[in-house]
């Protein structure tokens, strides 16, 4: 028997093509499974006049199409953009449950890490004060390398990597590279973000150098869901290797994954189970941490991304409450319709 149906719901264009292939279709999968209906619907399919809506749902290997009462559960898979879809958040939200989530903010998750039983695992740093910030920086400089990125940043673009290398120093940003001193080190930085930071905050931080015994920049990424009992379940652990040219300390854009023993099977200060079992604890604890923020209880889903420094200790960098983590589609899957069943059967 099933639990009834739960809504996934876009603002924009439908659910079903912008969600991501393949995890659309190991949530249609394992929804069958576990007996739950899946209905799909955007912000066009709504009947402001009653409690019905438009929706699409997979059945009997085709898509149909039907009016159907308002899901009394609902996932949000983005934001209210415009009046119009402000408005149908109100009315959704008067008559439903909604799965929501915030924007990330890497300040008031760090602050919250720092005053946390994981404070040892926070990366140094500081938010850059427009009026300030060529000291700040070069303050910063003044002690080793250094990351610059947007609080609210997302995806890992844009962020700048300040490194030493005897008296020269580099400026990294994507995939364009500068080389000077440490004073145009800090004009280079400032040239990029300057004009935005009176309308978006920036943070600097240290640089944590990351690396495999090839010397490829490298982060640990621990992908975890949240179960009905309020706990967070397992995804996948994998360590990322980044691309050719690329950096991921403190910004995580791997290039590659490989399977997390694989991964620390060559770290030569401390046991892999021991930073395995380390790594998993930081990510539920940080997790944990995330939902106590005012608005951020209903996070479901979250990855972080850790450095492991030469001393093989992890430090936090970020954590992404929503990932787009490209594999483990079907295990994250499995925990996702899991705890949306305990909701709708609540």
């Amino acid at each position: 028997m099933s639990v009834g149906s739960v809504g996934i719901f876009s603002f924009q264009v439908s659910p079903i093509d912008s969600l991501p292939p393949l995890r659309l279709r190991a949530m249609m999968a394992e929804a069958a499974l576990q007996e739950v209906d899946l209905r799909f619907f955007s912000t066009k399919d709504c009947d402001l006049g009653n409690t019905r809506v438009m929706s699409r749902r997979w059945a009997r290997g085709r898509w149909t199409e039907e009016p159907a009462d308002l899901p009394s559960l609902i996932l949000y898979i983005n934001r209210p953009r415009s009046p119009e879809e402000e408005g149908v958040d109100r009315w959704i939200r008067a008559r439903a449950r909604v799965v929501d989530f915030r924007d990330r903010d890497k300040l008031e998750v760090d602050r919250l890490v720092q005053s946390s039983p994981f404070s040892q695992y926070a990366i140094p740093g500081e938010r850059l004060d427009p009026d300030r910030a060529e000291a700040q920086l070069s303050g910063w400089l003044a002690g080793g390398g250094i990351v610059v990125k947007a609080s609210d940043g997302m995806r890992g673009i844009g962020i700048q990597f300040a490194i030493r290398d005897g008296e020269t120093w580099s400026v990294i940003r994507d995939d364009v590279r500068w080389q000077g001193s440490a004073t145009g080190a800090v004009a280079r930085v400032l040239k990029t973000i300057r004009g935005r930071m009176s309308y978006r905050p920036y943070l600097v931080q240290r640089l944590i150098e990351s690396r495999d015994e090839l010397g490829q920049p490298v982060a640990i990424r621990v992908d975890i869901v949240r179960t009905p009992g309020g706990g967070w379940d397992l995804a996948r652990m994998a360590g990322r290797i980044a691309a050719q040219g690329k950096l991921v300390s403190n910004g995580a854009r791997g290039g590659a994954y490989m399977p997390i023993a694989s991964f620390l099977a060559t770290r030569k200060v401390r046991p892999a189970g021991d930073i395995e079992a380390e790594a998993l604890a930081l990510a539920r604890g940080v997790a944990d941490i995330l939902i106590t923020r005012p608005g951020s209880e209903d996070i479901y889903e979250c990855g972080v991304d850790l450095a492991i420094d030469p001393q093989d200790r992890l430090w936090f960098i970020e954590a992404n409450p929503r990932p787009q983590a490209l594999g483990a589609q079907h295990e994250r899957a499995i925990l996702v319709i899991a705890y949306l069943k305990a909701l709708a059967s609540a």
